[in-house]
């Protein structure tokens, strides 16, 4: 089975998934946001170095899901590519950091990958108002996360509400300003149960 952990930056993603894989068991495959040899750069120059590093996102991504198609546990991917291509490089594009000649070109290439990636089986979108972004990511112990500029993380999460709106697959929304998995036992246990039932309940679905 393949679920996707979708969110905004600093709604939990990661956190979630290690919840995920320590509690339940499950195998999980990660944003790999340290590995990406133009991040940092990224980070200090984002006009300079935006198409470039969601370049490689999304050829990471593909190659991601592409051995996620042949496991047959089940398998959670934090950030898919489909986020790559229509929340993250298209808020950068609207913001004018990624020019249109490298935005063409881009989805040209996501639009040759699209068939061969598999809709999720279910998606678990964290919704978090930009104020507990913003908290989350001013206690992150990354330096990039807190230089987060309030205009990106509001871009971002217009572009998710939107998404998510139009969505026509399994999915499950969390509140994260309202259900604190973060700190909380009670809610991070709750949590938890609610996504084992709502896999149990696919799983009998798609059998």
């Amino acid at each position: 089975m393949y679920i996707v952990v979708a969110g905004n930056i600093g709604s939990g993603k990661s956190l979630l998934c290690q919840l995920l894989q320590e509690r339940l068991n499950w195998e999980i495959a990660n944003d790999k946001s340290s590995q990406n040899p133009y991040f940092i750069d990224f980070c200090h120059n984002m006009y300079r170095w935006a198409y470039n590093a969601q370049l490689w996102f999304l050829i990471d991504h593909f190659r991601q899901t592409q051995r996620i198609i042949w496991n047959p546990n089940i398998i959670v991917q934090s950030r898919s590519i489909v986020e790559d291509a229509t929340i993250f490089t298209y808020t950068l594009f609207s913001m004018g950091l990624i020019s249109r000649r490298d935005y063409d070109t881009y989805m040209q290439l996501y639009n040759s990958m699209r068939n061969s990636v598999p809709v999720p089986d279910l998606l678990i979108y964290l919704r978090a108002s930009v104020p507990m972004l913003q908290k989350r990511l001013e206690n992150s112990t990354d330096s990039w996360e807190q230089a987060i500029d309030v205009k990106y993380l509001t871009c971002l999460n217009e572009c998710y509400e939107a998404w998510v709106k139009d969505y026509k697959g399994e999915i499950m929304e969390v509140n994260v300003d309202s259900t604190d998995y973060f700190s909380n036992t009670t809610n991070c246990d709750q949590l938890l149960e609610n996504i084992k039932r709502e896999v149990n309940d696919i799983s009998m679905f798609i059998k």
